[in-house]
């Protein structure tokens, strides 16, 4: 009965925003997001590149 009592206005509270923002991250999660990010920006770039060659080639063979 007592964790009810306390358990309810701490739930409140917490979808309310009153005590802050709360994160449930490790370091192990962050460093997984981190590298993951890294590796999708590495993958946009090499895709910028191709495309540009690509182009490139493209207009060579046009000509």
């Amino acid at each position: 009965m007592e964790l009810q009592k306390v358990s309810t206005p701490l739930i409140t509270e917490l979808r309310a925003g009153l005590l802050g923002r709360i994160g449930f991250e490790t370091p192990e999660t962050t460093r997984e997001e981190t590298e993951a990010k890294l590796d999708e920006a590495k993958r946009a770039e090499e895709k910028a590149i191709n495309d540009r060659l690509r182009k490139l080639r493209t207009k060579k063979n046009r000509r």
